[in-house]
This record gives C-alpha cells, sequence and structure tokens, in this order.
C-alpha cells in the first residue's frame, strides 16, 4: 500500500487534448505485487494556462489528500491552502497523465465524489495508475452513466434520464442539456462520432457527428438494434451489454448481429469497452476494472481500483 500528495500538471500524451491533470497512486494491491508507481518527469511540450479548479462554489483548488477516505474507501477530495504552482510540485518535479497514456492501453472513466461533482480519471492498464485528469462541477450523481465517450477534449454521457452531460477536459466546464431528438440511454465514440443507443429495447442505435447534433436531432440511425443497456464500439463493431451478463451482443454499423461473445464472468458492468490488443474492458460489480481476450472471452487481467467509477472509454481503439 502507498499513499501519493495529487500533483497539479500538464497531459503531454493526450489525443483528446491538453488538460490539467493530477498523477495520484491509490492504495491498491495487484497481482503479481509490483513496486510503488514511479514520478514521471515532464517532458517539454507546449503549455497552456491551466484553469483553477474549484470544488464547489467559494472554494480553493483541491487536492486528493490520502489520510481523508471517501465512499467506499476510496481517497477523498480535501481542500488545498493554496494554489498548487505546477512548477513546484511535491517531488521535486512535475508529473503527467503521459505516464497513464503512454501505456499499452488505458481508459477514461468517471469516479463519482457525493457534494463535490465527479472526477474524469484516466487509468493504465498496464499497472493500474491512475491520474485525474479534472474534477467537474456536475450538479449530480454520475453513477447511473453506464458508458462514457471521449470526442476531442470532452467527456460526455447520458445519465438515464434523458439528460446529457459533457465536460470540457481543458476547462472543466460543466454542460448539461436534455436531448430533445431522442432518448439517450448511453453513449459511445464511434466511427468518428457518437454511437446513441436509445431508451427501450431493440431500438436502432443511431449515429450523429458530434453532441450538438444529438442534441440537435441530425443523426444517421444504423439497424443495429440491441438488447442492451449499455454500448460501446470501436473502428469495426458496436458492442453492447445487458445491465447483468455474461454476454457481450457484437454488430456491424451495416445491422449484421455476429456471435456474441460469451465471458467466463457473470455480474453487473458499469461500463465497458474494447482495447487494442484484443481486450474487452469492463468495469464489474466492485468497480474494478475486469480485462477479457476480446476472441475468448477470458480473463485476463483485473486491476482494483478504489471509489465510484463509472463508464468506460479506452484507448486505443483497434
Amino acid at each position: 500500500m502507498a499513499h501519493r500528495l495529487l500533483l497539479l500538471a500538464t497531459c503531454a500524451a493526450l489525443p483528446l487534448g491538453a488538460c490539467t491533470p493530477a498523477l495520484v497512486e491509490y492504495p491498491r494491491e495487484r497481482t503479481p505485487l509490483q513496486s510503488p508507481d514511479p514520478v514521471f518527469e515532464l517532458p517539454d511540450a507546449p503549455g497552456f494556462d491551466a484553469p483553477q479548479q474549484t470544488l464547489s462554489s467559494g472554494s480553493e483548488p483541491g487536492v486528493v489528500d490520502p489520510d481523508r477516505q471517501g465512499a467506499g474507501g476510496s481517497p477523498g477530495v480535501a481542500v488545498a491552502d493554496a494554489e498548487v504552482d505546477p512548477d513546484d510540485t511535491a517531488g521535486g518535479g512535475d508529473t503527467q497523465c503521459g505516464a497513464v497514456t503512454s501505456q499499452s492501453g488505458w481508459c477514461a472513466a468517471l469516479r463519482d465524489e457525493p457534494g463535490v461533482g465527479a472526477v474524469v480519471g484516466l487509468i493504465g492498464l498496464d499497472d493500474g495508475l491512475v491520474c485525474d485528469a479534472v474534477l467537474a462541477n456536475v450538479g449530480t450523481s454520475t453513477l447511473s452513466a453506464t458508458s462514457l465517450a471521449l470526442q476531442g477534449s470532452e467527456a460526455s454521457w447520458c445519465d438515464g434520464a434523458n439528460v446529457v452531460h459533457t465536460v470540457d477536459l481543458q476547462t472543466g466546464q460543466v454542460t448539461t442539456a436534455t436531448s430533445t431528438s431522442m432518448t439517450c440511454a448511453a453513449v459511445t465514440a464511434a466511427m468518428g462520432g457518437l454511437a446513441v443507443l436509445p431508451q427501450g429495447l431493440s431500438r436502432d442505435v443511431t449515429w450523429f457527428a458530434d453532441v450538438d447534433e444529438l442534441l440537435s436531432g441530425s443523426g444517421v440511425r444504423w439497424p443495429v438494434r440491441p438488447w442492451a443497456s449499455r454500448i460501446a464500439a470501436d473502428s469495426a463493431l458496436v458492442y453492447a451489454a445487458w445491465h447483468q451478463t455474461d454476454l457481450i451482443e457484437r454488430w456491424q454499423p451495416t445491422g449484421v448481429e455476429l456471435e456474441p461473445l460469451e465471458l467466463d464472468w457473470f455480474g453487473f458492468l458499469y461500463g465497458m469497452d474494447s482495447v487494442q490488443g484484443s481486450r474487452l474492458v469492463i468495469l464489474d460489480d466492485a468497480r474494478d476494472l475486469r480485462v477479457f481476450d476480446a476472441s475468448t472471452g477470458d480473463t485476463v487481467d483485473q486491476i482494483p481500483l478504489g471509489g465510484a467509477w463509472s463508464g468506460l472509454a479506452c484507448f486505443p481503439e483497434p
């Protein structure tokens, strides 16, 4: 077990745009046991004026306090005494989310912080390292988010009540709007845009170029009609699943349904996505990551996280 102070940094390696992340090592166990993650030096990269992130109205910039326990035993969010200077961080140097995004695979997910908002965190699939990219004052729980879409520097999800939330990872700004064009049970990035799973079962998945088009209704229907409440996609397939299952539906956007992937595990899915290396990643019953072989359905890794995580968007996509 180890603790490390959350450090403000610059995200140099993110394909989704610059952000102001913070690297944190959570107490966790890995199998096989490995030594604590090192602090990575920040390479030269274009910079920008970091926005000031606040925990709530009138509060100061926040850091993770490893001695304070949040919901579920995860590190809680505490108020710092002063603004964190990215040029004068603890440990003698800056850190970066590139330590996560340079791994063979990584996922973004939402960590609910009751009374505060939600953290958009990046999780490395090689070592379980977690980097908190931004703290967003969402104003509602993110526990109902079943899927997550990352497009450019924006993270988007539907909350099950036909409301679409978007967080700008550069500024932390939150936009909340109700979709009048269609119901939105879940959304994922797909084929250069967004694939939206409507409320109700066996209804067409609809593709939109971006969130603005989702809200305005300028979409293209795909004859993909899964019996599902979760959705994910890569460059070739759409994946869909019921909330508790061991079967993952696989569809081509043209409407061809392939043989489902049967997992060697049955449980509740709080998020899922595919990632390069023939891997399918799921947030399981304990809200920990479980990695499967996307061809056989066999479990190949388990990554304990701690915290109330939901939704997944993983990279690089196959």
